[in-house]
């Protein structure tokens, strides 16, 4: 029920004093005092704006946003939150964000979210009339002392917090990948401190273990944040023209070459574990593992090109039947850490196995070297003549080595938009 004055410019000095408490009785001040103890930690702020909030893990407090630092004559875009216990912290934005520096703006908060406005936006050099939505959620941001276990223990004990946080209070459907991504990149950080510190043992593949167990207790929740129900039409096509296409496509009708003797078995029960598996790493690895072994198979030494590999890729596709194929490539794109999207080789091959499930699931008549009345005798209703939007298989492959690795800066502006 008090009052909290936070920074402003006083006239006498034109400086900023400690943060105030307001008592409040019956519509009257009874008492005013200083927060003494975080006066060094809090900035002395004018031009700001604060908005009372209560964060996921039931913390409240007030959320200070942007302003002028008296004490460096300069405008600022960090954000703090003031509990009512006097507990000061910055908050750290998630994700690559190019936040503006405002002064003289407004905000309020409104179920649980923050909404910001107008004021002079000092980076353009203008006055704001955009609106923004800030949503503040709680991470565990310290790893705590787990003396005497395992260094598996140690870190699924950390993250459980983070699993029982998420469950009680997801955050919204379009941050939900975000979070994740976030938190996974703290725990790995504080992992490898630790470790350096020689307070925890190494263990063997240690990304790809964290991602294992961070996923495991939110897969449910992050597997739905990832769908749509375009993307759960275009898996229904794409399992219906896979089950077709397996009684009767051979290789020859992909101009699959050299393929006597080829593991079909092995290339399709690689790609088929990718829904088993629940870690975005894991099934990225899949992928790799299924596209590997293509290319080995064909060309041990030197690896098979695109004309060979893509058609093949197809094949193996459709003796795979995999069902939700969309669904899962997505979740990948939005879950696995930017790091594993950003390699190259996994890039590229993620890239033909996406080309090669489109290519499956807008088929047309003139996609396949087959005659078309053998496709209208188990097509029904028939697949369409010919479309401008799907092109034959070898049109779908990537040929150009450009392709295969995305700058960093372009990742960073498809995130953001």
């Amino acid at each position: 029920g008090n009052l909290f004055l936070i920074g402003g410019s006083n006239t006498t000095d034109f400086d900023c004093g400690n943060p105030l408490e307001i008592s409040m009785e019956n519509e009257e001040i009874c008492k005013i005092y200083e927060i003494p103890s975080h006066s060094q930690q809090i900035p002395k702020l004018s031009n700001h704006t604060s908005s009372l909030t209560e964060l996921s893990n039931k913390r409240k407090g007030a959320v200070i946003i942007g302003g002028k630092n008296k004490k460096t004559d300069s405008s600022t875009s960090k954000f703090y939150f003031l509990e009512t216990n006097y507990n000061f912290t910055e908050i750290k934005p998630i994700g690559d964000l190019n936040i503006p520096k405002f002064i003289d703006h407004k905000s309020c908060s409104c179920n649980g979210d923050i909404y910001l406005f107008g004021g002079f936006n000092v980076n353009d050099n203008e006055v704001s009339n955009d609106l923004y939505k800030l949503t503040v959620t709680f991470l565990p941001t310290k790893m705590p002392n787990f003396s005497g276990l395992s260094t598996e223990e140690a870190l699924s004990r950390f993250i459980q917090p983070f699993h029982i946080l998420f469950r009680a209070v997801p955050p919204p459907l379009h941050l939900r990948s975000i979070v994740y991504s976030a938190f996974f990149e703290f725990v790995v950080n504080q992992y490898e401190l630790e470790t350096s510190n020689q307070m925890l043992e190494k263990i063997s593949n240690s990304d790809e273990y964290i991602d294992k167990i961070l996923m495991e207790g939110i897969y449910d929740i992050m597997w739905e944040s990832t769908s749509d129900p375009r993307m759960e039409e275009m898996d229904k096509i794409l399992t219906k023209n896979c089950a077709v296409l397996c009684r009767f496509v051979e290789p020859k009708h992909l101009d699959c070459l050299n393929t006597n003797g080829f593991p079909w078995d092995d290339s399709q029960n690689i790609i088929k574990d990718i829904a088993l598996k629940k870690s975005p790493i894991e099934k990225i690895n899949s992928v790799m593992n299924c596209c590997i072994s293509i290319t080995k198979s064909l060309a041990p030494e030197t690896g098979a090109g695109a004309d060979e590999f893509f058609p093949i890729l197809i094949y193996v596709l459709i003796r795979a039947k995999v069902t939700d194929f969309h669904h899962q490539l997505s979740f990948l794109h939005s879950c696995a850490p930017p790091y594993i999207l950003a390699n190259g080789e996994k890039t590229y091959f993620l890239t033909q196995m996406t080309c090669a499930a489109n290519f499956l699931t807008f088929l047309a008549e003139d996609s396949l070297k087959i005659d078309k009345t053998i496709l209208r005798k188990y097509f029904d209703p028939p697949l369409p003549l010919s479309q401008h939007s799907v092109r034959p298989y070898s049109e779908f492959a990537i040929h150009d080595s450009k392709q295969r690795k995305r700058s960093t800066q372009q990742e960073k502006q498809e995130k953001l938009e």
